[in-house]
C-alpha cells in the first residue's frame, strides 16, 4: 500500500480501533496511545494551541486520569466524529471510577 492509498477496512474494524483508542485514553495507557497516534499527529485545540504526539503523551503521563497519591479522581468525556471512506463514525464515551 502506498502512502497516499486508501486502506480497505470494514466498519467493524474502524469501530474496534476507535474503542481501543477510547479505552487507552480513559485508562491512561500511554504505551497503546504511542502506537495509535501517528508520528506526525497534531492536535489543534479550539483556542489555536497545537500539541505534537510527544507533547500529548507527556501531558497524559503528567496529568493521569486517576491520581491515587492524592486520592482524587478525574472524570473525562471524550467525543469524536470521523469521516472514513464516506462512512461517518461518531462515538461518545465517558468514564469514571477508582
Amino acid at each position: 500500500m502506498t502512502e497516499n492509498s486508501v486502506a480497505s477496512i470494514s466498519k467493524e474494524e474502524v469501530r474496534e480501533f476507535y474503542q481501543e483508542f477510547l479505552e487507552a485514553l480513559k485508562s491512561g495507557d500511554t504505551t497503546s496511545l504511542e502506537r495509535i497516534y501517528a508520528d506526525d499527529y497534531l492536535l489543534v485545540r479550539p483556542n489555536g494551541d497545537t500539541l505534537s504526539k510527544k507533547e500529548i503523551i507527556a501531558d497524559l503521563r503528567h496529568h493521569s486520569m486517576f491520581n491515587y497519591s492524592h486520592k482524587s479522581m478525574t472524570t473525562s468525556r471524550v467525543g469524536c466524529e470521523q469521516q472514513i471512506s464516506r462512512l461517518p463514525l461518531a462515538g461518545l464515551s465517558s468514564g469514571s471510577g477508582l
